[in-house]
């Protein structure tokens, strides 16, 4: 679930507990990409929270629109094609 909060603030909540992934997965893509959050991993101006529930860098909100928000949850969180489920990848 992503709740938007209006000026890129936005709450995450996993709800499903059975997922092979995680919102900590998330979180290391969408700080990566997120041209607002602290790339220092010392930063508190980062994605976090805990695995079940977190949201956008606290102190800038986010520089993602929905949209790409959006993509990138689908790209973590996809399935792998069978094909690179064969080859490992």
């Amino acid at each position: 679930i992503i709740l938007s909060l209006g000026d890129g603030r936005y709450t995450l909540r996993q709800v499903d507990a059975f997922m092979t992934k995680n919102l900590d997965d998330l979180y290391r893509e969408l700080n990566e990409f997120d041209m607002k959050a602290g790339h220092d991993s010392d930063s508190d101006n980062r994605w976090g929270g805990s695995a079940e529930i977190g949201g956008a860098p606290r102190k800038t909100g986010s520089a993602l629109s929905v949209d790409e928000l959006l993509a990138t949850v689908k790209r973590v969180y996809r399935k792998p094609s069978w094909l690179s489920r064969i080859l490992g990848k």
